[in-house]
């Protein structure tokens, strides 16, 4: 799976086609959705269209491209993401056997996607307050700016959709080929 490869073989080994099937999509979707849950401080925004409340309290409180696009807010997520796994194994032992993974997968993606919205981002020329609450706005060295909207940020998007749908192809061919 996408930048799971440290996990993969453990996940192969040990569950069937559907449990896999089950973790990818998963896996995708939660990812996709940590890709733009950044944003949420943006009541512009896809997530601030439809949470318009919590966006506009976001965005008065923290500002677009703060603590939604820093480090501390990755280490929130992971943070928080220890909290629920830990409360799991707690609170719901029996239950937590079967939903370990599951858990895992969640958050590994949407922590994942986090960080590829942060680090695209700082392609922008606004950069990102990469070390919030300090607001100096970080970009990549040396990268080109990019803005949003632009025919560079479109071709951006189309070779980052390609270059996953290759992989995804892979991923696939390669499990197929694995359980045959």
């Amino acid at each position: 799976m996408l930048f799971l490869g440290p996990f993969y073989n453990y996940i192969i080994s040990n569950f069937n086609l559907i449990e896999i099937s089950i973790f990818f999509l998963l896996y995708i979707y939660f990812l996709k959705l940590g890709s733009i849950f950044p944003d949420i401080d943006c009541p512009q925004s896809y997530l601030g269209k439809k949470f318009h409340i919590s966006s506009k309290i976001i965005n008065n409180k923290l500002h677009h491209r703060g603590f939604t696009h820093s480090a501390l807010f990755i280490y929130f997520l992971i943070f928080l993401s220890l909290l629920i796994d830990i409360g799991f194994k707690l609170f719901y032992p029996y239950i937590f056997v079967f939903l370990d993974v599951y858990i895992f997968i969640i958050f590994y993606g949407f922590i994942l996607g986090c960080i590829s919205h942060i680090l695209l981002d700082m392609f922008n020329s606004s950069g990102v307050c990469l070390f919030y609450p300090s607001c100096k706005k970080y970009r990549l060295p040396l990268a080109p700016v990019i803005k949003v909207g632009s025919n560079a940020e479109i071709s951006l998007n189309s070779f980052l959709s390609l270059l996953t749908n290759i992989l995804i192809v892979m991923y696939i061919f390669n499990l197929i080929k694995y359980l045959a």
